[in-house]
């Protein structure tokens, strides 16, 4: 019994520690890219460079695993944060620096926290975006409708990376393909009432995206909560059935 005890004790006090290990190392990756974001802000590029160098430095010996994220989602860090330095890199482009620092900053949140990451605050603003957009083509304005659909690209960029760590992929996918049709400038061909329906399904699945529940992607901590799971319910019957046979013991005695 005494060995049981101490071997759920023990698991219970490794969970602890793998847990206390990730939520170290998240924290020093936040603050780097926390501070690489707000030089690149101030459009110091070589010294949001140089945080963005130590971001790599201190993810490279950590064990993937460590971090309670899946392969794609790593693999989707990696690629973010090489965008993000390779807009630094250039320095003032088509695009500013800040907006891939940016993006990156909130993939780096998004895949610490499930609890309201910070990406989901740009609802409002995105479906504010999304109204004026809908208004433009109900209206033909066109050269309004571009202007605002080119804000819409670039908030949904923005959030992209974030999302895709966080919703399954169904949700995304809907919303892809929104984004190129719209982008691609299919709603000529459509009718005033097609135009109102399609953009009624824009408008829910762009809610959708950011009302559903995080997507959970990493099993290990549900794996880890079944093998404790199943030491509790071992030591349980393994108690009962001392009951059982002490009962019987006493039973037989009389």
């Amino acid at each position: 019994m005494k060995r049981w005890i101490t071997l759920f004790c023990m698991i219970l006090l490794l969970q602890k520690g793998v847990t206390v290990q990730a939520e170290s190392s998240w924290s020093t990756l936040n603050e780097l890219a926390d501070q690489a974001l707000s030089l690149a802000q101030q459009e110091h590029y070589k010294e949001a460079i140089t945080f963005m160098d130590r971001f790599n430095d201190e993810l490279t010996p950590i064990n993937r695993e460590s971090l309670h994220i899946s392969t794609e989602q790593f693999r989707i860090l990696q690629y973010s944060h090489s965008l993000a330095l390779q807009a630094l890199e250039q320095g003032n482009n088509e695009e500013e620096p800040s907006s891939k620092v940016m993006q990156f900053r909130l993939l780096v949140d998004a895949l610490q926290t499930n609890h309201q990451p910070l990406w989901t605050e740009m609802e409002e603003e995105m479906l504010s975006t999304f109204g004026k957009l809908k208004e433009n083509a109900e209206t033909g304005d066109q050269v309004a409708f571009q202007e605002d659909l080119a804000v819409f690209l670039q908030q949904y960029d923005l959030i992209l990376p974030s999302a895709q760590v966080d919703r399954n992929q169904q949700d995304i996918e809907k919303m892809n393909d929104h984004v190129a049709f719209l982008n691609n400038q299919s709603l000529e061909a459509m009718s005033d009432g097609e135009k109102e329906a399609y953009f009624k399904q824009i408008e829910k699945d762009l809610q959708t995206l950011f009302e559903k529940a995080p997507f959970q992607s990493d099993v290990s901590p549900f794996w880890v909560m079944m093998t404790i799971g199943s030491i509790v319910v071992t030591t349980l019957l393994y108690v009962g059935w001392r009951k059982y046979i002490g009962s019987q013991t006493i039973h037989s005695s009389y």
